[in-house]
């Protein structure tokens, strides 16, 4: 009984009956193949996420669900953002078509939450003042 070298199979040629020299795991097959590099945003999430709450991880179908989410925000935005600069006739995109992009897709988001982000700036303002600040009620 010959020992056959681990991880090598040897194929039978069908009609001579007989093993051929050549081997299923030559040098040409068993050069490594390039994994496919799959865009995510899992790092950046997960980075996110640290800041916010240290320690706490998300499992596998939580990280998928937010990097669609990622993914779905950010393809709407682009595609408003290549409109804005089409119609200006630019090639170039710059802070000002994304922020314009951002206003438009997210219009009724903003609307809501106006009233939220301009409560803190008022209180500041009035707090600041010396002469206001024991007309501050809660």
């Amino acid at each position: 009984m010959s020992m056959k070298p681990r991880g090598h199979r040897v194929v039978q040629d069908a009609a001579a009956g007989e093993a051929p020299a050549r081997q299923c795991g030559s040098e040409q097959t068993r050069q490594k193949r390039k994994k496919r590099r799959k865009e995510s945003f899992n790092s950046y999430i997960f980075q996110v996420l640290q800041q916010v709450h240290p320690g706490k991880s998300m499992s596998k179908l939580g990280m998928s669900t937010m990097n669609g989410l990622v993914w779905d925000v950010f393809e709407r935005l682009l595609l408003e953002t290549c409109l804005l600069v089409n119609i200006s006739k630019r090639s170039t995109i710059t802070h000002k078509d994304v922020e314009a992009a951002t206003r438009l897709v997210y219009r009724d988001s903003i609307q809501t939450a106006k009233p939220t982000l301009m409560r803190p700036r008022g209180m500041t303002k009035r707090i600041s003042q010396p002469n206001d600040l024991h007309n501050y009620r809660k």
